[in-house]
């Protein structure tokens, strides 16, 4: 008797902890910090007060855990060769859940908690349909509010801004690189939904991969775009090599048809937007930039520092300065004036920590894609590579909205296929 009640109250902690789970994953698309924050701190306690102590042994030693504390390790030993110790702890702060999200997700993840993945899974889908749906309707009220789809800026109002894309949209939740990452997890989960699907549910998981492609276009995240379309390739490839089917190249044609079709009949913002190319001869001192001319002053004066300081980086909280003397020294005044980070996780974290810190960034990305092949995951294969992609254009890194995305998703997905195939 006394066995059973102690049964029951375990299974009750599991689906108290499942829903926290939930809770969190459909309050990330959000962006909103002070709801994350709260539901966090409950997760927090919750974990420390009713954690599996059989799962502890087991939690060390997972490679999962062991490389994102090891990435995180080496950014929080940075601070020993940093003179900015305040900027560091603060960079320090953001990415505190490479260590303890896994370590309280792996504590808390029983048989029962496993079973619910799916579930996970469609609370981040479901909580990126809200944001999407929100940031809708904030565009539609401001269009209803103006009389008008779009905005001036500029003395010769030479800027059209439209309420329904890019920056305007994502306002009220993050920027729209971050967001457009996000959509494109929900795209990938879509087509998970998809294949597992059976009648009229197959159809609704389709219209709602067509609504989120939809918004990565109106998001203009155009990185998020190509890697969502290079995975989507790879992909095709793989299948058509296994299955002898070469039909399936054809698969990525679909999104590429239909994009091609939304920026024919766009606006002349978002076709600039999509088809802006760097151009090499740019002057780094002057006015006329794009984004992609951006990046290139952003990469060559990062490269400059890391020269000075290949191995062990500047550290954390001394990058930033160390960035912007370079910018002044350039002469990139644009980006010493709008306060640019590298836009490149990977030169990011080379700057802050040198080859050292790179190396454990690609160490966790691979030992994370070899545990994905594993388990045959092929789900988290794919966001994982999405994921990878799209931090070359932008520091995914070096903020919450993507850290915790990344440390709640990755090694929850990832470590409930190892535990179920143990």
């Amino acid at each position: 008797m006394e066995e059973t009640k102690w049964y029951s109250y375990l299974l009750v902690g599991e689906k108290r902890f499942s829903l926290l789970l939930m809770a969190v994953l459909f309050s990330l698309p959000f962006g909103w910090q002070a709801v994350t924050n709260s539901l966090l701190l409950v997760f927090l306690v919750h974990s420390i007060v009713g954690a599996f102590r059989a799962n502890w042994k087991q939690t060390f030693k997972s490679p999962l855990f062991i490389t994102s504390a090891l990435f995180f390790l080496v950014y929080l030993l940075s601070l020993t060769w940093s003179s900015n110790v305040d900027e560091g702890l603060f960079q320090i702060e953001t990415k505190l859940t490479f260590f303890f999200a896994p370590l309280l997700i792996f504590a808390g993840t029983t048989p029962y908690v496993i079973s619910q993945k799916n579930n996970f899974l469609k609370a981040l889908l479901f909580g990126t349909l809200a944001v999407s749906i929100s940031a809708l309707l904030y565009a539609a009220y401001l269009s209803y509010t103006t009389g008008s789809f779009y905005y001036t800026l500029g003395d010769q109002n030479e800027y059209t801004i439209y309420y329904f894309t890019y920056e305007t949209l994502s306002k009220p939740f993050m920027h729209p690189g971050y967001l457009s990452t996000y959509m494109g997890m929900a795209v990938f989960i879509c087509i998970y939904f998809l294949v597992l699907a059976k009648g009229k549910t197959r159809f609704a998981y389709g219209l709602l991969l067509f609504f989120f492609f939809v918004m990565m276009i109106l998001l203009q995240g155009r990185i998020n775009m190509l890697a969502m379309l290079a995975v989507l390739a790879l992909g095709a490839l793989f299948l058509a090599i296994k299955q002898r089917a070469f039909i399936w190249l054809s698969v990525p044609l679909v999104p590429i048809v239909l994009l091609l079709a939304f920026l024919l009949f766009g606006s002349e913002s978002i076709k600039k937007r999509y088809f802006q190319l760097p151009d090499f001869s740019y002057d780094m001192s002057g006015e006329t930039f794009n984004s992609a001319t951006y990046r290139l002053a952003e990469w060559s004066c990062a490269v400059d520092v890391i020269k000075e300081y290949p191995l062990l980086g500047t550290g954390a909280g001394q990058n930033r300065e160390a960035l912007f003397n370079a910018y002044e020294k350039r002469g990139f005044w644009k980006g010493l004036a709008q306060g640019f980070n590298c836009h490149n996780q990977y030169v990011e974290t080379t700057l802050a920590t040198g080859f050292l810190g790179l190396f454990f960034l690609l160490l966790m990305l691979i030992v994370y894609g070899k545990i994905a092949i594993q388990n045959k995951d092929w789900l988290s294969l794919s966001t994982l590579l999405f994921f990878a992609m799209s931090m070359l254009t932008e520091s995914m890194f070096e903020r919450a909205w993507a850290v915790l995305l990344f440390t709640f998703y990755f090694p929850l997905m990832l470590f409930s296929g190892t535990k179920s195939n143990a």
